[in-house]
């Protein structure tokens, strides 16, 4: 059972947008509808779609995932977490519907249940490789450091290709100090997955913890392939840009944040800022704060697509989860 999601080509999701709508009537095209429209970052859409859809069959328990997924992003963990207690409630025997409650309770704190509720999914499914790498980073959290490893290489076992155990691995490595270790494990899981969003962002985020421009400069353009119309990846790059003192270049990817999103008012101010040390031929310094999340949209999915795994670098160590 894969767990995974594809992520679309730019050509996939531009046919995407020009297809009719779908239905109002057909439940199914309108569930397919809000996924693509949360891959493209549109999730107030997504989550009209998906609202429309539980109207025509409020017993599906995928539909309550996806909207639990929306919610999640749109950081409105209370409603999120409703929603996947009800697909729980609607299809008990729901294997994912038991993994992503578990995810929502361990981000609400709640590591009792949540552990409850992960061993469960693997319990009705224990050949899916997430969840015994969420169940790995629930370990983490406790400190059950050995118990985690042994979780994080199950998952590896069952799906090598799946990059989500690896990431965690990665987080486990670093709280350990072994940084080395952790940029070689995201390495390993950038080759077996090179689209993976979560992926590509913890490296961002390590190479721009350890104050690597030029790498985290490579990584934020991979970002923007993966994802052309994220407003957040394009500040993501032009912030790094404007570090290496390429200022043509910074407020050349801005303005494109600026067009994909331009009631932020974060991607206006910059632009002011580096339009003005260009005229001065002063190299500006970049914003200090992580990417602003573009209007209806979550910040660069360190999610995610695997909303919930997030890596955080501080001065070049790793911190848990949060």
């Amino acid at each position: 059972m894969n767990q995974s999601t594809a992520i679309p080509s730019q050509d996939d999701t531009s046919r995407k947008r020009e297809s009719p709508p779908p239905d109002p009537k057909d439940h199914a095209a309108l569930a397919a509808q809000a996924e693509s429209l949360v891959l493209d970052g549109r999730l107030s859409e997504a989550e009209s779609a998906i609202l429309l859809a539980l109207k025509q069959n409020p017993t599906a328990p995928r539909y309550f995932m996806i909207l639990g997924g929306i919610w999640t992003a749109q950081k409105r963990p209370r409603q999120a977490l409703e929603a996947y207690q009800t697909a729980v409630r609607v299809e008990p025997a729901s294997s994912p519907a038991h993994w992503r409650l578990g995810e929502a309770l361990m981000r609400a704190g709640d590591l009792a249940k949540a552990e409850s509720s992960l061993r469960r999914a693997i319990r009705l499914d224990p050949k899916v490789s997430p969840y015994h790498a969420s169940l790995g980073a629930l370990l983490m959290q406790q400190c059950f450091y050995e118990e985690a490893q042994a979780s994080l290489n199950r998952a590896i076992r069952l799906d090598r290709k799946h990059p989500m155990a690896r990431l965690y691995l990665a987080e486990l490595l670093a709280m350990r100090g072994d940084m080395r270790g952790a940029e070689k494990t995201l390495k390993k899981a950038r080759a077996r997955a090179p689209h993976s969003i979560p992926v590509l962002a913890a490296l961002c985020k390590l190479y721009e913890g350890q104050e690597r421009t030029e790498e985290a400069i490579v990584c934020a353009r991979a970002l923007i392939e993966c994802q052309p119309k994220n407003a957040a990846y394009h500040f993501r790059l032009s912030n790094q840009l404007g570090k290496a003192g390429r200022l043509d270049e910074a407020l050349a990817v801005l303005s494109e944040a600026s067009k994909l999103d331009p009631e932020n008012r974060a991607y206006r101010a910059m632009t002011s800022k580096l339009t003005a040390s260009v005229a001065g031929g002063q190299v500006a310094e970049p914003s200090k704060e992580s990417a602003p999340a573009p209007r209806g949209a979550s910040p660069a999915p360190k999610t995610g697509l695997f909303e919930r795994v997030r890596l955080l670098w501080r001065a070049g160590k790793g911190h848990l989860i949060k």
